[in-house]
């Protein structure tokens, strides 16, 4: 099995820009629901309307290349989140132990890994 990496610039994936694109589908996924919307309301949090989000959401997937958008969507339209943090090198999303040369990136080095097992792009939190 081989395992995918990007390095961060202008070719790769940010892990922060897809934490933020993680975190406004989050957003946009309470929003869609009226008893989530309720409750946050209930709560004080003010919402904001879902076509804000959306157009964020725009925003912030135009900062993600696309092959690795692509592969954010696709494991967040099969699995409800498109990302997975990496706990003692195993994926959070599936629970697969990964293999010894994933490793957390060096210093101020980002990579975006994907999951051997889900295929949800991994972040190390």
């Amino acid at each position: 099995m081989s395992e995918r990496v990007a390095r961060s610039g202008p070719s790769g994936a940010d892990p922060e820009t897809l934490l933020h694109l993680s975190d406004v589908d989050a957003l946009l996924h309470e929003l869609s629901d009226a008893r989530s919307t309720r409750t946050l309301r209930k709560l004080g949090v003010p919402v904001q309307a879902p076509a804000r989000l959306a157009a964020l959401r725009t925003r912030v997937a135009a900062g993600v290349d696309a092959r690795w958008l692509s592969l954010y969507d696709r494991a967040r339209s099969r699995y409800g989140r498109g990302l997975a943090a990496v706990r003692e090198r195993v994926c959070t999303g599936c629970f697969v132990t990964l293999p010894s040369t994933a490793r957390r990136p060096a210093g101020g080095e980002h990579s975006v890994l994907t999951c051997q097992g889900c295929g949800r792009l991994l972040f190390w939190g």
